[in-house]
C-alpha cells in the first residue's frame, strides 16, 4: 500500500471512511478500487458491491441452485449479501432447474444477512412429505414472479412456498399463473395453515384462485398497504372478499385498472371499502387510454369510496385523458368524501403499475379552474 493511502488509513476516522464510500454506492468500478486500498476499506466496499447478489441456474448444474449457493459460500462476499435474486436460464431442452424447500432454507440459513428473496421465472417444488415446513423465516421482501407460459414441467406450489415464512414485510406477486395454485382449496378439511404476518400486499395481474389462497393464508393483523392490479372483472369479487377477510387494519389502498371496457363494471360496491374501518388514502389508476377510456369506471369506483378517507389520488394514462372528463359529475361523485383533505391527479410511469408522475403544471392550471372549489378549500394539489 503507498505510503499516502496508509496515511490516510490512519488519520481519517473509520466513520468518515465509511460515509465517504457511501457516496459511491452505485459506482461499481471505484467500489472495487476502494476494497483494495485496505482492509478497513473491505467491510463498507462490500456492503455496497455485494447487498444485491443474483444467481442464474442451468439443467448443467447438477444440483441448480444449491450448487450455486455453495460456490457463493466459499467467497468471501457472503455474508454481506442482502437481497437475493434467483433466477432459470432457459435452455434448448426446456428443461428449468426448480428452487426446492431445501434451497430456501439453505439460503436463509447460511447467508446471515439475507433479508430479500426474488424468485424470477423459477418454478418451486416441495421434496419433503412433511404437512407443515420444521421451520419457518422472517423476510422484509418476497417477490415472486412467474410469468405465462408456466415453467415446462413445473411443480411449483405457492402456498408451500409461502408457508416457509411466518413473516413477510412486503410480499409482491406478479402473474401467478394457474399451474402454480393447483393446491389453492388443498386446506379444506385440514387444519388451518399457520398465518403469515404481512406489512405491505402488492398483487399484480390477479386470478380467483390466488385470492383465495391468501385469505387462508395472509393475516391482516399488521395488513397496512395493499396494491392490486386487475384486468379481469370477474376477479372483482374475490377481491373483495379478500378485503373482508384481510383488511380491518388497511391505511392505503391501490387498484390498477387495465383493459376494461367502458361500463365493464358497474357495481364496484362488491369491493367492501367500507368494510375497511382504518382506510385513509385511495389510489386509482385507470390505464386504459384513446377512445376505451371511460370516466364511467372512475365515477363508479370513487362513489364506491367510504366518505372517511382523506386522501383520493387518480392515475391515469396520459394527460389526453383529461380532456373527456365531465368536471360536474366528478365534483357530484366526490361530494360524499366528507373527510377529504387532499385530491391528486397523476400520470401513469411507464409500465410500473404502481409508480406515478407529477402531471405538467399547465395541465394542473386546468385542473384548478375546472374543479374551483377544491382548489379554493386547499385540496387539490
Amino acid at each position: 500500500m503507498p505510503e499516502a493511502e496508509s496515511d490516510v488509513c490512519r488519520t481519517l476516522p473509520q466513520e468518515v471512511i465509511d460515509m465517504i464510500i457511501d457516496f459511491l454506492h452505485d459506482d461499481r468500478r471505484t467500489l472495487k478500487s476502494c476494497a483494495e486500498v485496505a482492509k478497513s476499506w473491505v467491510r463498507v466496499s462490500y456492503y455496497h458491491l455485494f447487498r444485491k447478489f443474483r444467481i442464474e441456474a442451468t439443467p448443467s448444474f447438477k444440483a441448480g441452485y444449491s450448487a450455486q449457493l455453495q460456490a457463493i459460500l466459499r467467497s468471501s462476499f457472503y455474508p454481506y449479501i442482502h437481497e437475493l435474486t434467483a433466477v432459470p436460464i432457459p435452455t434448448r431442452s426446456s428443461l428449468y432447474p426448480e428452487l426446492t424447500e431445501e434451497d430456501v432454507v439453505a439460503f436463509f440459513t447460511s447467508l446471515p444477512r439475507l433479508r430479500s428473496l426474488r424468485l424470477d421465472q423459477t418454478g418451486f417444488t416441495r421434496h419433503l412429505s412433511r404437512p407443515q415446513p420444521a421451520r419457518r423465516f422472517s423476510a422484509d421482501r418476497l417477490s415472486i414472479n412467474w410469468m405465462y407460459p408456466s415453467i415446462p414441467g413445473s411443480s411449483s406450489s405457492t402456498s408451500d412456498l409461502l408457508l416457509l415464512f411466518y413473516e413477510i414485510r412486503e410480499l409482491d406477486l406478479k402473474v401467478i399463473h394457474r399451474k402454480h395454485l393447483s393446491d389453492a382449496i388443498s386446506f379444506e378439511g385440514r387444519e388451518p395453515p399457520p398465518p403469515i404476518m404481512v406489512d405491505t400486499l402488492t398483487l399484480s395481474d390477479v386470478s380467483g384462485p390466488l385470492l383465495r389462497l391468501l385469505r387462508r393464508l395472509i393475516s391482516g393483523d399488521r395488513l397496512h398497504t395493499m396494491r392490486v392490479s386487475i384486468a379481469a372483472t370477474a376477479d372483482v369479487v374475490e377481491l373483495g372478499e379478500l378485503l373482508s377477510t384481510v383488511g380491518s387494519n388497511i391505511y392505503e389502498f391501490q387498484l390498477a385498472i387495465w383493459n376494461f371496457w367502458s361500463n365493464d363494471f358497474a357495481d364496484w360496491d362488491v369491493l367492501g371499502l367500507t368494510n375497511c374501518p382504518n382506510l385513509q388514502s385511495v389510489v386509482i389508476l385507470y390505464a386504459n387510454s384513446g377512445p376505451f377510456y371511460s370516466w364511467e369506471t372512475v365515477y363508479g369506483l370513487l362513489a364506491a369510496v367510504p366518505a372517511r378517507v382523506r386522501q383520493v389520488t387518480i392515475v391515469v394514462r396520459d394527460e389526453y385523458c383529461l380532456n373527456s372528463a365531465n368536471w360536474a359529475r366528478l365534483r357530484q361523485t366526490l361530494e360524499h368524501l366528507t373527510n377529504l383533505q387532499r385530491i391528486q391527479f397523476r400520470l401513469c410511469r411507464g409500465g410500473d403499475l404502481f409508480k406515478s408522475r407529477e402531471v405538467p403544471q399547465k395541465v394542473l392550471e386546468g385542473l384548478c379552474r375546472a374543479l374551483p372549489s377544491f382548489k379554493t378549500r386547499g385540496l387539490l394539489c
